[in-house]
């Protein structure tokens, strides 16, 4: 891989979604039935469109990072709390060690922030 100026980094669209599911099931090895219940409400029940972070390199979906947002029921006081958690860090292993994941965490961690 040459030139990493190119690299564009977005929100993934739910028209690209199995792009997604595709890069998961590579990097990890898990089949695609595993992983489509991240842009559902059984595993993400807050699950918003563009909590599926992506590294774009000549139109290639190269590395991703979700948010998955979940409720907690507190025990003390019985409140209910939005949290988020990060799940699924994968980067295609040609792509690895060029910060992509990194930028990817730190958008993830803006956003969580500021939603």
């Amino acid at each position: 891989m040459g030139d990493t100026s190119s690299i564009i980094y977005r929100p993934i669209g739910r028209h690209e979604h199995k792009q997604v599911l595709d890069l998961w099931s590579s990097v990890f090895k898990l089949g695609q039935g595993y992983f489509e219940r991240y842009f559902t409400v059984d595993a993400s029940p807050c699950y918003q469109e563009g909590d599926t972070l992506g590294a774009w390199y000549d139109e290639q979906l190269v590395s991703t990072v979700h948010i998955r947002r979940i409720i907690i029921r507190s025990r003390d006081n019985d409140g209910e709390y939005l949290c988020a958690a990060i799940s699924n860090v994968a980067t295609l292993e040609e792509y690895r060690e060029r910060g992509f994941s990194r930028q990817l965490l730190r958008m993830a961690v803006d956003k969580m922030e500021h939603s």
